[in-house]
């Protein structure tokens, strides 16, 4: 199998398109609001095999801290990045799709908004974010 940590650390990553997600739809239908975070400055991470990240703010809302360390929830089969700042505060950003060496994109879900459900936290509104390999 192809290195999850190889495929992510191997160059940096500059944000190249960015949805609002339905999430309370079963469909998920999703506007594209790419403008907003590819106009101007670029949101850019940087993953290190020492498993440090750094984090170039864009113009686009940022959901991530701004170093740090990082690690896969499952090295073999990540399904998230936990992003940890200098304060030990954790965050979660779910994978949409893999992060071997093959793949040029990097895709992060995260749900943001939510409503209470009968006590159950629904999510209403999320972002997807995809990211190229920096050249």
């Amino acid at each position: 199998p192809f290195g999850k940590v190889e495929g992510l650390t191997a160059t940096e990553w500059i944000i190249e398109e960015a949805f609002l997600v339905d999430e309370s739809n079963p469909a998920k239908p999703e506007r594209d609001i790419s403008e907003f975070y590819t106009t101007g400055d670029r949101l850019e991470l940087d993953f290190n095999a020492d498993f440090t990240f750094e984090v170039t703010p864009g113009s686009g809302l940022n959901f991530f801290p701004a170093s740090g360390t990082w690690s896969f929830n499952n090295n073999d089969t990540p399904t998230e990045i936990v992003l940890t700042d200098e304060n030990m505060v954790q965050t979660i950003a779910p994978l949409g799709g893999p992060t071997r060496i093959s793949d040029s994109q990097l895709k992060i879900n995260f749900a943001k908004k939510f409503c209470d459900d009968g006590g159950e936290q629904k999510a209403t509104l999320g972002y997807r974010l995809v990211f190229n390999r920096k050249p």
